[in-house]
């Protein structure tokens, strides 16, 4: 006697009561898998901070102590020095031109590093610039407000990737064009003057 074969609607119900045990067994071995994979990887290499950035151990150690670990290339940055006696300076309209964008509200105020260290101790803040040359204070504010990356990109785990800012101020050497401090996010030189 030969045996009943299973009609198509049966054979149906009898496939979809196998699928949840197969659903079992493929998450068992996925899970198998992961985890001898996962033991298998080497634990991951702890480095010190001076390893991790490939900065020799003497430079880190002297960074940690010392405002300036190579006097040599301080003394070959020019905006360490005075400006020379008679040197000409960018105008106010060659800065708006290079630093403020087109279409925004720009404000710009000549000083010297000095007196811009004393008004705004927050942005012009540098160490080693030397406070009698003559730069630009410049405030640039947006038509709208402009998402940047949330502390240039180097903020602490756990923050906000991105913020919103409505300006941005600049320090800029008067002779070199060299910008030497800025702050995102800062209006130090008033929207209406």
């Amino acid at each position: 006697m030969s045996a009943r074969q299973p009609t198509r609607p049966e054979r149906l119900r009898s496939s979809a009561r196998a699928w949840p045990a197969w659903g079992v067994i493929g998450a068992a071995v996925a899970g198998a898998v992961l985890i001898v994979t996962a033991a298998a990887r080497p634990a991951p290499v702890v480095r010190s901070d001076a390893a991790a950035h490939a900065m020799p151990s003497a430079m880190a150690a002297c960074e940690r102590t010392s405002r300036v670990c190579d006097p040599a290339a301080l003394r070959a940055y020019p905006l360490t020095s005075p400006m020379a006696h008679g040197a000409r300076l960018l105008t106010e309209q060659q800065v708006v031109a290079r630093y403020g964008g087109g279409g925004d509200i720009v404000r710009a105020r000549l000083m010297t590093y000095r007196q811009a260290a004393t008004a705004f101790p927050a942005l012009a803040a540098s160490a080693v610039i030397d406070r009698s040359r003559e730069v630009w204070v410049l405030t640039r504010y947006y038509p709208k407000p402009v998402t940047v990356p949330f502390a240039g990109g180097y903020g602490p785990p756990g923050e906000p990737a991105t913020e919103q800012i409505s300006a941005v101020s600049v320090v800029i050497d008067a002779t070199t064009g060299t910008v030497t401090d800025s702050c995102l996010g800062c209006a130090v030189i008033p929207r209406s003057g």
